[in-house]
């Protein structure tokens, strides 16, 4: 696939002021855009009192037009399924008031005109408080909506959609008929990881890494993921278990990680990106001055007065923070404390992701390679780059781009040429010549998961980290400015830890098995750490594993794999060794194969949008 071009991006703050009553809105939008998604034309439309004056059934719709580059939805017969969509929240406040999250209804909205590439509509679906439950106006809302491609595009192309119309049900929320309202929008990029089995641990040595309870010295031994049952955790045969049982990369005690802590099974949305500077200011300027104070990240850790010590540019006394002269709003917003970071998604009605989903999303259903980067080998560019344009949302790499797509392209310090993060998506400027490595993009399209600034995951290894059970944000924070979501971790950072290296980092930290800082408490701001956010996705897979493969050996290395299967999906996904190759077939129940080293396994499971059931798998001695 070709991923996300540094051009989409995720946070757009057009507002209006309305009048929620009998006439026609009133609306004054302002413009302010973001990199190139844009969320434009905000109004109100479609007020509906019908239910009578005051009565909680009381709707209207918030209509806006969105757009970005480079949009996609893969089918699996080109050995991937998944997709990029515009996660989509609302925010409201009420003359004089604070502001607050709007409420979606389950039904009701419209995907507008479609002027995109591919086939159209749009496609909308809503992301509720608890995805794993039935739609409650009052206690399971709409938190917000998924926004993506309703066609297949094997290739990136323009997402345009004008129109579109999401239902916010304000009378649920006490609003007054007639009152005087603020609306702001906020479109944050994400990319679909699909549910299915993936593996853990690469035959590899890489430091605290996961492996098999088989496991006992030396190169690990694979452990595949297969459901979200609970996992249990120990020295034993399919048991999780890692080359680490103390220090910092630990795997901690035996015992079990729960049904509900996440695994990456399931599928998900992750942030396509890093949490960005001007990402940050959005949220941080919808707070009250007692948030704003206990969530400023200006003037610590040595910055000085200009905030400009590892290129962070934000800056705030009073009133609002800003970047000034609009630069470097589009890098990761770095001197994130975790307690920065749960406030954040809480308030997007997101959730942190686990160290498994990490591993899944970089790797996908692929079997690890040893010392592997997040696009998936394991060699990656040592030369200093040079910078175009730095500090502006155009920001990109001048010389020194590792071009050969087995090498890779990551911000870290062997090859950053400042003190500080590179804009986000920056080695993707140019997707007509870019594939996954030269991109630095992990298997879904998810940039960055190698390099720039840390990502905080949930651990496993230890009891608070445990106990995470996926819970998602409900829009709002604690007057006092935290997160207040049951089962994340305290501010004090038990149960985080740090995964995929930063600006700061060696080779060895951005390896998606190295679990050197997994299980750190890195409660503090520090100048690499940053952060992204995830969101459960609830859906069902075919349940039926296929047939048996069967075999047979063509012209020399070539191989014909089928099933005699009928299909109960849409689909098949295959999954090979990294070193074979599928040269026709994929999706079908038919595939031909270039084979390389031995022994090796074959697998193949149904497929549908959601993702892949379970599998069957042929081993080859």
């Amino acid at each position: 696939m070709k991923p996300a071009t540094p051009f989409l991006f995720r946070s757009f703050r057009p507002f209006l002021w309305a009048i929620l009553g009998w006439m026609a809105a009133a609306s004054f939008p302002q413009e302010v855009q973001a990199n190139n998604i844009r969320v434009t034309n905000v109004r109100l439309t479609g007020l509906d009192t019908s239910a009578g004056g005051g009565n909680p059934a009381n709707f209207t719709l918030v209509r806006f037009d969105l757009a970005w580059e480079n949009a996609w939805r893969l089918n699996y017969n080109i050995g991937m399924n998944n997709h990029d969509a515009a996660w989509v929240i609302i925010k409201f406040r009420v003359l004089g008031g604070t502001w607050r999250h709007a409420y979606l209804h389950d039904a009701g909205h419209q995907v507008g005109t479609w002027a995109g590439e591919g086939v159209g509509p749009a496609r909308i679906d809503i992301g509720y408080l608890d995805p794993a439950l039935a739609y409650d106006a009052t206690t399971n809302p709409g938190m917000g909506a998924y926004i993506s491609n309703g066609s297949i595009i094997p290739e990136p192309g323009p997402f345009r959609a004008t129109n579109m119309r999401l239902r916010w049900n304000y009378g649920r929320q006490g609003v007054p008929d007639g009152s005087l309202v603020e609306l702001k929008v906020i479109a944050i990029e994400t990319a679909y990881i699909p549910q299915g089995f993936f593996f853990v641990g690469t035959q590899g040595l890489e430091r605290g890494s996961f492996t098999n309870g088989s496991w006992t010295s030396g190169p690990t031994v694979p452990l595949r993921i297969s459901s979200e049952n609970a996992l249990t955790i120990g020295n034993a045969a399919d048991n999780l278990w890692g080359r680490s049982s103390s220090g910092d990369s630990s795997i901690g005690s035996a015992g079990s990680l729960p049904e509900a802590f996440p695994k990456g099974h399931r599928g998900f949305y992750l942030m396509k990106y890093e949490i960005t500077q001007r990402q940050w200011i959005d949220f941080f300027n919808m707070l009250t001055d007692n948030q704003k104070t206990a969530r400023d990240i200006t003037d610590l850790n040595g910055k000085n007065s200009d905030g400009l010590v590892a290129r962070n540019n934000i800056s705030w006394s009073s009133g609002n923070a800003e970047l000034p002269s609009n630069l470097f709003g589009e890098l990761p917003c770095s001197y994130l404390s975790w307690a920065d970071v749960a406030a954040y998604l809480d308030w997007t009605a997101m959730r942190p992701f686990t160290e498994l989903e990490y591993e899944k999303a970089t790797r996908g259903e692929r079997r690890g390679v040893v010392n592997e980067y997040a696009w998936g080998t394991d060699g990656i560019g040592k030369s200093s780059y040079t910078l175009a344009f730095a500090g502006t949302d155009s920001e990109l790499i001048a010389s020194n781009y590792t071009s050969a797509d087995v090498g890779g392209n990551a911000w870290y310090a062997l090859s950053r040429s400042t003190a500080g993060p590179a804009r986000v998506g920056i080695f993707a400027a140019d997707t007509a010549s870019t594939g996954g490595a030269t991109a630095g993009a992990a298997r879904y399209g998810n940039m960055e998961m190698s390099g720039n600034v840390w990502e905080r995951t949930i651990n496993v290894a230890t009891a608070e980290g445990r106990a995470f059970t996926g819970i998602h944000g409900d829009g709002e924070i604690t007057a006092a400015g935290q997160a207040n979501v049951s089962n994340w971790p305290s501010p004090d950072a038990l149960g985080v830890g740090l995964r995929g290296g930063g600006w700061t980092s060696d080779t060895l930290a951005l390896r998606v098995s190295d679990r050197g800082l997994a299980a750190v408490a890195a409660a503090a701001r520090v100048e690499n750490h940053g952060g992204r956010g995830a969101r459960s996705r609830f859906c069902s897979t075919p349940a039926s594993a296929p047939p048996a493969i069967d075999t047979n050996a063509l012209f020399g290395n070539v191989i014909e794999l089928t099933t005699s299967g009928a299909g109960v999906g849409e689909g098949y996904l295959w999954v090979l060794p990294s070193d074979w190759r599928i040269i026709n077939g994929q999706g079908s129940n038919r595939i031909f194969v270039t084979s390389a080293s031995f022994p090796a396994r074959v697998w193949v499971a149904y497929a549908n949008e959601c993702g892949h059931g379970p599998a069957s798998f042929i081993d080859f001695p």
